[in-house]
């Protein structure tokens, strides 16, 4: 799940910050067609954001189920335990 986030950090800084960059300095050069490219590539690289921020909310969500599932499991472990040193008690 880590490198998800990694790659959210690195769309992220792409579309706000790495392609905006090059598409001022191509638009202060008159390079439209790479001021054009670079919007392009902020678009893509947005979409690509949303993407990992949709991955990582998924996981999420499942591991929050599955934290609920153990604690479950662990009550059940815990409640069988305590009843078997209640029998040995006796």
């Amino acid at each position: 799940m880590f490198k998800y986030q990694l790659y959210l950090l690195n769309e992220t800084y792409e579309f706000e910050i790495m392609y905006p960059g090059f598409k001022e300095t191509a638009e202060l050069e008159g390079n439209l067609a790479m001021a054009n490219e670079a919007n392009m590539q902020i678009k893509e690289s947005r979409e690509h954001a949303e993407q990992f921020k949709a991955v990582l909310a998924k996981a999420e969500k499942r591991f929050a189920a599955l934290q609920k599932v153990e604690q479950r499991h662990a009550q059940a472990y815990q409640n069988k335990l305590d009843e078997l040193n209640q029998v040995e008690a006796r």
